[in-house]
Parts: C-alpha cells; structure tokens; sequence
C-alpha cells in the first residue's frame, strides 16, 4: 500500500472540494507555514487509493494547485492484513478438499449425488465440519456465497443467527472470528 502526501504550494491551511463525475471529495490541507527563509505548503496525507485517484484525476492536481510531495510505501494496517489472511486461509482448505473430492465422487455411483445435495445435513452431523477462521460474519458469508453458489446464500437471507447457523450446518462448516 503506498502512502502519498499531497501539498498545496503557497497556503497555510486550505480546504479544497473536488468534483470529478460521481464522486466529491473534501480535502483539508493543513500544517504548512510561511516564514522569511522557508515556505512549507499545507499537507495532506492518505493511504486510501480511491482518495488518491480522486486527487491525481482532478483539475486541481492537473493546474498544479495540488502537487504530491512525498510517497511512501508502507505495510497494510492490521485490519487489511487480517481480512487477507482470512479469505487466503478461507480459499485453501476448499482447494485441497476440491482437488480430492471430485476423485472420491467419480468413483461412487453418480445418481446417488443428488442424494448428497439433499441429505448434506447428515455428513455434517457425523462429526465432518470443516473449522474456517474469518474476521467477521460479513467474511463467513462472502466464504459460503463463493464455495455454495447454487444454494443462492446472501448478506440478507443470513442476517439472523438462526439463518447463519442453519446455512453453517447445511454446508458442513464451522467459522472461527479471529480476534
């Protein structure tokens, strides 16, 4: 992730508000200072990219009225690496269990998988459940609307904790929320 910190030359303080299609962004520069043998230009500073493409995209920053001072590439923050490193942990037992369960499935007999659609409460209550870490249930249910398309799960259908519990259930998983 890179850090820019943009400056508007010549000015103290300034609040700019740039219009570029859909989108309005108020930016507040500040921190900057005029003095006999030194001029420092009021700052901004954002990691954010859509921030940063609103600023580089504006007429402001074309004019030279905003100009970028400083970039810095630094690590993700706590909370991006955590929602990272769960969808990566929530994507790699489904590859594996992918890679060997359609083996196991094309040597039994094919009618009786639809059998296994409709009767997937059991394999989960013969103690199979699959333990998955996230960061949050909005994870756990993007988790289940990626790996179970075609039970049609979304953010609305599990709100409840009886819905998500049942969902949870159906599919044979369990998730963990990471703290």
């Amino acid at each position: 992730m890179k850090r820019k910190i943009y400056g508007a030359p010549g000015q103290m303080e300034c609040k700019l508000i740039i219009n570029n299609g859909l989108f309005r962004a108020e930016v507040h520069f500040r921190g900057g200072s005029i003095m006999a043998k030194a001029r420092r230009p009021a700052s901004y500073a954002t990691s954010r990219f859509i921030e940063q493409d609103i600023i580089e995209n504006s007429a402001e920053y074309k004019s030279g009225k905003i100009v970028l001072l400083h970039e810095v590439e630094v690590p993700d923050d706590a909370e991006e690496m955590a929602r990272k490193a769960s969808l990566s942990a929530a994507k790699q037992p489904k590859t594996t269990e992918e890679s060997e369960k359609p083996a196991t499935e094309t040597t039994e007999e094919q009618p009786h998988e639809d059998a296994t659609d409709e009767s997937s409460d059991g394999a989960a209550d013969d103690g199979d459940v699959q333990t998955i870490e996230v960061a949050c249930k909005a994870d756990a249910v993007e988790w289940l609307k990626e790996h179970y398309p075609e039970k049609g799960y979304n953010g609305n259908t599990l709100r409840s904790k009886e819905a998500f519990a049942a969902a949870c259930k159906e599919a044979g998983v369990e998730f963990k929320m990471a703290e």
